[in-house]
C-alpha cells in the first residue's frame, strides 16, 4: 500500500467478532510484511494474477474484505484476459510473469505449443476460480446484490499528505470564496481559517479542523456564497428513463448514462465519485487524493456503523472510469481500491441528496454545523447550486454555521443529536443543544453525554457557535506563523 504501518495504526473494517479467537501480535506483523511485499511485487509485476490474488488473500487475514474483493476481481480481469487471447492465438506464449505475449513458429512443434497452452489454460483458469471463490465468500448477499458489509475505516498505510488539508489548498479555496462573493456582486466577506473551534480541539491539536469566518459585518439577509457544483449526479424517476433527461448539460465529455444502466435506478453516489475521479484524471492529478475538490473533503468514521459496499457500485464501475480516461489500472497504484473507499467516505460526509440526485458543493462542505445557525443554504433547481444568506446580523471575526439538515432543526434535543451524529461522530454541542441539555438537566430528563470533538487536552468542547474569533485583514488569509497572504 502506499506506506508501512505498524501493529498499533491497524484497524480492520471488519472487526473480529467476539466468538473469534484474535491473531497474535506477531501473526500479524508477518501479515503485515507480507502485505508490503505484495504490494511491491505487484508494482513490479502488475500483470501477473497471482499477485493480486496473494495480496487479496492476505487482506482477508487482515480483515479489509472490501479491498481484498477489489483485488480479487483485478485478478478475475486479467485471468479472463489471458484465457481469451490464449485461445484466440493459438501460437502466442504467454512471457515472465505475463508482462508479455511471444510468438515464434519455429521455437516449438505443434504438439509442445498445445500442451503448453492448454497447461497455461488450465493454470488460469483455476487461479480465476480462486478469485471468484475468494470475492463470492466475502459477498455477504451473493449472488442477488452482490454485496458486503464493512464499517469504513481510515486506512493506516495512507500518505500523511492526504490526512490533513495544505496551506496551498486553503489559500485556494480561499480564492474561491472571494470569486463565489464576487459572484454574488457583493464585497468578499469571508475566509477559511485553521483551528477554527480553538487549539487542541479536532484533529492535529485542532490544526485541520477548518471554519468559515465573516472578514466584515454582514446584514441579516444578505447572499453572501453562489456556490455551483461541479460534482453531481442524479438516478431519474424510473428505470427506463435516460439519465440525460434529468442532468443538467454536462461539461465531461460523456454523459456518465452507462453508470446507471449498469448499476440500476440507484447511481446518483456512485456518479459523483466517478466525476471525482475523473475531475482528478483531467486536471492531471498524480494521485486522486491530491485533487483539490477531494482533499478538502474529510471523512467521519464511525466505529459502529456498518455500511454495505457493492462489487459494482464501489469497485467495478470506479474501475471501469478509470480505465475509460487512460489509466492503467493494473500499473497504477496510485488509483488502488482503497482509493475508491476513502473517497467513499469523503462523499458521504460531504454530499446532500434529493430523492433524484446527490451533489457536493465544495464550497458549502466547508461550513461547520449548529443548531442555531446564522446562515442558511437554498438549493436551485439546476440541482447543482447553492445560494446561501445570513438568518440575522453577523459580525465581522464571527464563524458561519449552516444546519446540516433542516428537516429535524425543530426536532428536540434527542433527534437532532442522533441525526447530526454521522457528521459530527458524537453528540452535537453547539450553543443550542448545550442549553438543551442542561435544561432537560435542571428539570431532572434524560440527556445525551456531553462530548463530542476529540481534543486532545481532554476538554469538553460546548457551545461552539458563540464565540467570536479575533479579525483579521480583510484581504489576506492569515498562515498560522502571522504572515498574510492575499487572496488575489
Amino acid at each position: 500500500m502506499d506506506t508501512p504501518f505498524s501493529i498499533a495504526q491497524w484497524e480492520p473494517s471488519k472487526p473480529q467478532e467476539a466468538w473469534e479467537t484474535p491473531p497474535s501480535e506477531s501473526t500479524v506483523a508477518g501479515w503485515i510484511r507480507s502485505l508490503n511485499d505484495q504490494t511491491t511485487d505487484i508494482a513490479a509485476h502488475p500483470y501477473h494474477p497471482n499477485s493480486w490474488l496473494d495480496r487479496a488473500e492476505t487482506l482477508v487475514k487482515l480483515r479489509y474484505p472490501e479491498l481484498a474483493v477489489g483485488d480479487a476481481y483485478k485478478a478475475v480481469m486479467m485471468c479472463k484476459t489471458l484465457l481469451t487471447t490464449l485461445t484466440r492465438r493459438p501460437w502466442y506464449r504467454l512471457g515472465y510473469r505475463t508482462g508479455f505475449l511471444m510468438t515464434d513458429r519455429d521455437a516449438c512443434s505443434d504438439s509442445v505449443a498445445r500442451e503448453e497452452q492448454t497447461v497455461q489454460k488450465q493454470t488460469y483458469a483455476t487461479l480465476q476460480k480462486r478469485a471468484q471463490d475468494l470475492i463470492h465468500e466475502h459477498l455477504d448477499y451473493m449472488p442477488a446484490h452482490k454485496r458486503g458489509r464493512v464499517i469504513l475505516r481510515q486506512y493506516p498505510w495512507i500518505h500523511e499528505r492526504h490526512l490533513m488539508r495544505s496551506d496551498e489548498l486553503v489559500k485556494s479555496i480561499n480564492r474561491e470564496l472571494a470569486a463565489a462573493t464576487r459572484t454574488m456582486r457583493r464585497r468578499k466577506c469571508c475566509v477559511v481559517k485553521r483551528f477554527a473551534f480553538g487549539r487542541g480541539v479536532g484533529a492535529r491539536d485542532g490544526e485541520d479542523l477548518l471554519g468559515v469566518f465573516a472578514t466584515r459585518d454582514i446584514a441579516w439577509g444578505e447572499h453572501i456564497v453562489y456556490d455551483k457544483s461541479r460534482v453531481w449526479g442524479c438516478n431519474g424517476s424510473d428505470s427506463n428513463e435516460p439519465i440525460s433527461k434529468y442532468l443538467p448539460p454536462d461539461d465531461l465529455d460523456a454523459k456518465l448514462q452507462w453508470i446507471r444502466q449498469k448499476v440500476g435506478r440507484f447511481a446518483a453516489n456512485t456518479i459523483v465519485r466517478s466525476r471525482l475521479l475523473i475531475r482528478a484524471v483531467k486536471d492531471g492529478a498524480q494521485h486522486p487524493l491530491d485533487h483539490p475538490l477531494i482533499a478538502r473533503l474529510t471523512p467521519t468514521y464511525c466505529p459502529d456503523d456498518y455500511q454495505s459496499f457493492d462489487l459494482e457500485k464501489d469497485i467495478a464501475v470506479m474501475n471501469q472510469v478509470l480505465q475509460q480516461h487512460g489509466i492503467d489500472i493494473f500499473a497504477n497504484l496510485n488509483w488502488d481500491t482503497h482509493v475508491f473507499f476513502t473517497l467513499k467516505a469523503r462523499v458521504s460526509n460531504n454530499s446532500w441528496t434529493t430523492p433524484q440526485s446527490e451533489t457536493i458543493n465544495s464550497l458549502f462542505s466547508l461550513f461547520n454545523h449548529s443548531c442555531a445557525p446564522n446562515m442558511e443554504w437554498q438549493t436551485q433547481p439546476d440541482l447543482r447550486t447553492i445560494v446561501m444568506k445570513a438568518t440575522r446580523d453577523i459580525e465581522r471575526g464571527e464563524q458561519l454555521f449552516v444546519c446540516y439538515d433542516g428537516f429535524v432543526v425543530d426536532e428536540p434535543l434527542e433527534v437532532r443529536r442522533q441525526t447530526f451524529w454521522k457528521w459530527i461522530n458524537g453528540p452535537c454541542q453547539c450553543s443550542r443543544c448545550v442549553r438543551e441539555e442542561e435544561e432537560l438537566s435542571r428539570s431532572g430528563g434524560d440527556s445525551s453525554p456531553t462530548e463530542s470533538f476529540a481534543s486532545s487536552n481532554g476538554e469538553v468542547v460546548g457551545g461552539w457557535d458563540t464565540e467570536v474569533k479575533p479579525v483579521f485583514p480583510e484581504d489576506g488569509f492569515v498562515l498560522e506563523n502571522g504572515l498574510v497572504e492575499p487572496l488575489d
